[in-house]
């Protein structure tokens, strides 16, 4: 089966940053759960441990947010934006004023 890609190149320089709610901060640290693993879970048979990014805390104020809520927060935004940018006034013409000039 044949695998659709595209290729884009986005300058980063050109997109808008996310901002912490809390602070407006730019700038985040990841944030990493610890799971503990047994040996009889454990595919070495070893006892150990799995790490998993859970969110991002703000470098500024140490505001917490996980990747969902991140991701929720930019789409709403990005929504937000395109709808402004498809707003266009318009003007409700009623029968009779069809070839009128403003």
């Amino acid at each position: 089966m044949a695998e659709n890609t595209m290729n884009l190149n986005i300058k980063l320089d050109e997109l808008d940053d996310y901002h912490c709610t809390e602070c407006g901060g730019i700038q985040f640290a990841p944030i990493f759960g610890i799971k503990v693993i047994g040996a009889i879970q454990s595919p070495t048979g070893r006892a150990g441990s799995l790490h998993h990014q859970m969110g991002f805390m703000c470098s500024g104020c140490g505001a917490a947010k996980t990747i969902v809520d991140i991701s929720n927060e930019c789409k709403k935004a990005a929504d937000n934006s395109a709808k402004s940018l498809i707003e266009i006034p318009y003007r409700v013409v009623t029968e009779g004023e069809e070839g009128k000039k403003e």
